[in-house]
């Protein structure tokens, strides 16, 4: 709380980006700090249930979504509605360890909750491994699917008309699908001086959402080099958000920052990744 107030820091607004058509709204909001976090150290953490923190690793919790919106909150609310509603602490004793009376304590967690019902997203039933799980596979594997086969048509199958994609801490950003299609089209077409080269994925879980890494295999090259980590928000069958991070991240998913070449046409399953367990 004491570096929060010290800082100030507070979410802004992106600025166009030369040579970059974002598209149509008005820029999101911009916070270059936000950095995805993996799974597999999530699901250490739940291991551990006789901590207290274990409550925390619930999806709504942890998507960028509500990471995102917390920003937003003074430091005390912000500490009173993890206490309350991420941490599963009681009122009396969140009061205690905020120094704060009952009252006040009850009065800053209904001021947060109503902040963050203005900013999140409508929210949908909580995720489980059934229908929800199997929905969001599919679109991953299609997604990179698209991806791999430079597939433009494909691609814009998956996403919503209002998808919005950002890119912490770059200043880039695109807003609806035709946007996104057109930046897409430059990439994907190998006589585009804007071509990148052919891409190889790797499906990840981060922050309790589907997620893949990205590599390119550039021309001239002999190797996949990671580009990117994309989280990915999916509701209603459809991508409506893309948060697409650094190439030095994947690192943090046990992923290595190249692939071999021979890695061309091998189909990685969806639980078949390092440390052998289930992104989804």
């Amino acid at each position: 709380m004491d570096h929060l107030r010290r800082t100030g820091r507070r979410p802004q607004r992106y600025q166009p980006a030369p040579g970059v058509d974002p598209g149509g709204r008005e820029p999101p909001e911009r916070q270059a700090w936000l950095q995805p976090y993996p799974d597999r150290l999530l699901d250490e953490l739940s291991a551990e249930d006789e901590q207290p923190e274990a409550a925390a690793v619930s999806r709504e919790t942890m998507e960028l979504a509500f990471l995102a919106a917390l920003q937003h909150l003074p430091p005390r609310q912000r500490a009173v509605l993890i206490f309350r509603d991420v941490l599963d602490r009681q009122v009396e004793e969140t009061a205690m360890l905020m120094d704060m009376s009952v009252a006040a304590c009850n009065s800053a967690l209904q001021r947060a909750r109503h902040t963050l019902r203005e900013r999140l997203p409508q929210r949908r039933v909580n995720w489980t491994a059934g229908d929800h799980g199997r929905q969001e596979r599919d679109i991953v594997r299609r997604y990179i699917a698209a991806a791999e086969r430079e597939d433009v048509s494909m691609m814009a199958d998956l996403l919503s008309v209002d998808v919005l994609v950002t890119m912490p801490p770059n200043p880039v950003w695109f807003d609806g699908r035709d946007a996104l299609l057109k930046q897409l089209g430059r990439i994907f077409d190998s006589t585009s001086p804007g071509y990148f080269g052919r891409w190889r994925h790797l499906p990840v879980g981060a922050n309790r959402q589907a997620a893949v890494a990205g590599y390119v295999q550039r021309q001239g090259t002999s190797v996949f080099r990671a580009q990117m980590v994309d989280v990915l928000r999916i509701e209603s069958g459809q991508i409506v958000e893309i948060t697409t991070f650094e190439a030095h991240l994947v690192t943090a998913f046990g992923l290595p920052l190249t692939l071999p070449a021979e890695h061309l046409g091998n189909t990685t399953p969806m639980t078949d990744l390092p440390g052998g367990r289930p992104t989804l």
